[in-house]
């Protein structure tokens, strides 16, 4: 009897201990008020195709042809401090508003530039820019999108 009393309070100290050791990262998506959060950015021109996804536990960076299905998509963990990065530019951007944001070039319109797009999806809604010009996003979400850029190293290559 001893023995099992122990370890329901084990069980019940683990069980509690686990609930509350949220990472910081999601509770600063959690204070801003932004919950289930992540980030698509996409490019394409005829002949190159860039995809990034970051959640707050992963990142799948993309970079190919567009129709080749040879590549793996790779997969890395999503750093704490970049996710945080992220949900600090995203707390500036009135999300409702990405879609009347204005492109400052236009470029994509004659393949100078790859088409991008920068999706948010959050609280179970998805807010989406019209395409603007890779390398030269909208003053508004600048930072966000060199961020994303930055996390997901395809510049590098």
């Amino acid at each position: 009897m001893k023995k099992i009393a122990t370890l329901l309070a084990l069980t019940l100290v683990m069980l509690t201990g686990c609930k509350s050791s949220k990472s910081a990262a999601s509770a600063s998506a959690q204070k801003s008020g932004l919950s289930d959060v992540s980030f698509v950015y996409h490019a394409v021109t005829r002949g190159t195709i860039m995809d990034i996804t970051i959640t707050e536990k992963d990142t799948y960076p993309y970079k190919g042809r567009p129709g080749s299905e040879d590549e793996d998509i790779p997969y890395k963990e999503t750093n704490a401090k970049d996710w945080d990065a992220l949900i600090e530019e995203t707390k500036k951007i009135d999300l409702t508003t990405l879609d009347a944001l204005e492109a400052p070039s236009k470029k994509h319109q004659f393949d100078g530039a790859l088409a991008a797009t920068l999706t948010i999806k959050a609280n179970g809604e998805s807010y989406a820019t019209h395409t603007f010009d890779h390398g030269n996003p909208p003053a508004e979400i600048k930072p966000l999108v060199d961020k994303i850029i930055e996390i997901s190293e395809l510049e590098k290559k």
